[in-house]
């Protein structure tokens, strides 16, 4: 179900339905724009909204403008701008749980909106260049960071493509499966599954993968007769693993053991555990479903990591899902839990609690991704709507500090210094409404400030998104539910 955002705790945005549209508290009404009876959503417009204090603009596109429809349903998104022809590249990837999926290729060529006040925009026209089958679901796919058209997919094994744009043409170049690896593997026997990876910013032949084994894999694409590495991760399942900004040998991970944990591949003795939320005696456990080795969605992993766990137990660990790391500050991450609505913004440098808690989805959040170069996550849920929260106003030493000095953990002349810094920022709170308040979890810890106004919003009011991608070095989101991948521009 639709937020229901009249009643929603917003400080300065209220939206709602399709004839009530979303309003700003000074009075400016963004009108909704008529939606394309061929969008495949009829008689439901996309919505938009802006937090007036945010210098990021109201999307400038029309309903459906930027927007493809598959024949599948889709799960994943990348988006990259071609180092061959300068169009805008997008792999998607579809989900269906039988023997046929697909990775499609769509490009993005440039366009001229003409809105109905007269004014004109740049828009995007996406067609389908190439597809292919594949026998699982794709749990991730992710475009060479280089820029060049070499992509990578994950399912139960490790898949380089390379997409020709001139014969649109996407051919599969390696094959790497854990435990064994072959330039042109062709069988069809089962393995673990992959549930995400990361490809090296720094060093583009690295990549990162993590599985429903317990263990996270370093491959090296240039040597990739074996693993470079192979360690357990976590006590279960592992969900999702990336590299930290700017570097190649650190990396984060999260599982459905419930903890968030950084490694440093120069030294592999031990890990360090900077976030582990405890669920309440409120909480009920998650389900226990029957666990379909094929199923690698999210939702799919979290239901593996939870016919795992203990439900007799007073207390339940609560998996942590995604991870996304900044790309702008090397210390910030951002996670959330299955079936929460909430993001957890954490410090490396002060582990223990987040510094602040993300708080505008009404349903599960299913999928989060930082800006190429600006301090802005993007996530998307079954709330319907993607959140765009602006982060460079806020100040998450200060909290930290404050997590730092309540656990007793870290440097004392480090938590001094950011308890000094947040002496003079704990009472800037001009971009958090009445909502930048400090809560104290049941352990003690400060569960950090609670942001509940992002700098703006967009949904259809009907379609649950699965996936989100950044587009044109931050310019463009894309989001991707249902059988749809919808481009959304952002003037600034």
């Amino acid at each position: 179900m639709p937020m229901d955002w009249s009643k929603a705790k917003r400080s300065s945005i209220s939206a709602g339905s399709y004839k009530n549209p979303a309003s700003a508290s000074g009075g400016a009404t963004y009108n909704h724009l008529n939606s394309q009876t061929s969008s495949g959503y009829p008689g439901q417009a996309p919505f938009y909204g802006v937090n007036p204090t945010s210098n990021i603009s109201q999307p400038s596109l029309p309903a459906r403008s930027g927007y493809y429809e598959s024949h599948w349903p889709l799960f994943n998104a990348d988006w990259v701008q071609s180092s061959s022809t300068g169009n805008d590249l997008v792999a998607l990837s579809t989900y269906r749980e039988d023997s046929i999926n697909k990775i499609e290729i769509i490009e993005g060529l440039k366009s001229v909106v003409d809105h109905p006040n007269g004014l004109t925009s740049e828009g995007l026209d996406f067609h389908k260049r190439a597809d292919v089958n594949t026998p699982l679901p794709v749990t991730k796919l992710l475009w060479d960071p280089d820029g060049t058209e070499r992509l990578i997919a994950t399912s139960d094994r490790l898949c380089l493509y390379e997409f020709d744009p001139f014969t649109s043409q996407l051919v599969e170049r390696m094959t790497l499966v854990n435990g064994n690896s072959s330039a042109n593997f062709k069988g069809q026997q089962s393995y673990p599954p992959l549930t995400s990876f990361d490809w090296n910013k720094v060093s583009n032949n690295i990549v990162l993968t993590s599985s429903i084994d317990t263990t996270c894999t370093i491959w090296d694409l240039n040597h990739p007769q074996s693993p470079k590495t192979q360690l357990i991760a976590h006590d279960s399942e592992v969900f999702d693993v990336q590299f930290i900004k700017s570097s190649k040998d650190i990396f984060a991970s999260v599982g459905a053991d419930g903890s968030m944990r950084v490694f440093d591949l120069r030294c592999l003795d031990h890990s360090t555990i900077i976030y582990e939320p405890q669920s309440t005696q409120n909480t009920p456990p998650p389900p226990t479903p029957t666990l379909n080795p094929h199923s690698l969605s999210s939702s799919s992993s979290a239901a593996s990591a939870a016919s795992t766990m203990n439900t007799s137990a007073a207390e339940q660990t609560v998996p942590l899902l995604r991870l996304a790391a900044s790309q702008v500050d090397p210390y910030t991450l951002a996670t959330f839990a299955y079936r929460s609505p909430l993001i957890s913004i954490l410090d490396m440098r002060y582990p223990g609690a987040p510094t602040q808690q993300l708080k505008a989805h009404s349903g599960s959040i299913n999928a989060i991704r930082w800006a190429p170069d600006r301090d802005l996550l993007v996530s998307v849920g079954d709330d319907c709507q993607a959140c765009i929260w602006d982060l460079s106003k806020s100040s998450p030493t200060s909290t930290a500090s404050n997590n730092n000095n309540s656990s007793s953990s870290g440097s004392g002349t480090g938590a001094a210094g950011a308890a000094s810094s947040s002496m003079s920022g704990a009472s800037d709170t001009g971009n958090m409404g009445n909502n930048g308040n400090v809560k104290n979890g049941k352990d003690g810890l400060v569960q950090g400030r609670i942001e509940e106004s992002p700098a703006f919003y967009y949904g259809d009011g009907m379609t649950e998104f699965n996936g989100v991608t950044w587009g044109r070095g931050g310019e463009w989101v894309g989001v991707v539910g249902g059988v749809g991948f919808q481009g959304v521009r952002l003037a600034n």
